[in-house]
């Protein structure tokens, strides 16, 4: 446990001191791939932990309740933070923007977040909501979200296996 703690706050560091070089906030000239870069890296600090990009990332995640602008080039990774900080009533909020949403683009992330949440009860409702809602081409999204969250990844064999002919190929 000791090796694994030092081996997250090296991590942690690293992430932080990236996320200070490229800066938090996406800039016009910068290239598609700093973009990336960043969408990748405010993700990993919020799962490993970081208390400053936590914040920001939360921060972020308000506006986007509010119907604020949150850029796009980030905007998975801030949905994914606030799926994992989030209760039913995110759970919500993000199948009502599902059910809403025009765009391929906001739909696969909304359905790459929704396999972040911590709560059981709540990963119930994903596993269920998938089988009952998401498209067969995309069901993979959010049980690929699911096999990598701690939190959802121990019952997640028991429940493929039960239901893998409802499971699209």
């Amino acid at each position: 446990t000791g090796n694994r703690q030092k081996i997250t706050q090296t991590g942690l560091a690293l992430i932080e001191k990236l996320l200070s070089t490229i800066g938090y906030i996406p800039q016009p000239e910068e290239d598609h791939t700093v973009g990336t870069l960043r969408d990748q890296y405010l993700w990993m600090g919020v799962f490993f932990g970081s208390q400053k990009v936590t914040a920001f990332a939360n921060a972020e995640f308000d506006k986007l309740l509010q119907n604020g602008p949150v850029h796009p080039d980030m905007i998975k990774s801030i949905m994914q933070a606030g799926a994992l900080s989030g209760n039913a009533s995110i759970f919500d909020w993000f199948i009502q923007r599902l059910d809403k949403s025009g765009s391929e683009h906001d739909r696969t992330n909304i359905l790459s977040a929704i396999g972040c949440f911590k709560d059981d009860e709540i990963i119930s409702k994903v596993k269920a909501y998938t089988l009952s809602h998401v498209p067969a081409r995309n069901q993979s999204i959010p049980i690929s979200s699911m096999a990598v969250n701690p939190a959802a990844m121990s019952g997640l064999w028991n429940w493929y296996q039960s239901e893998k002919d409802a499971i699209s190929g």
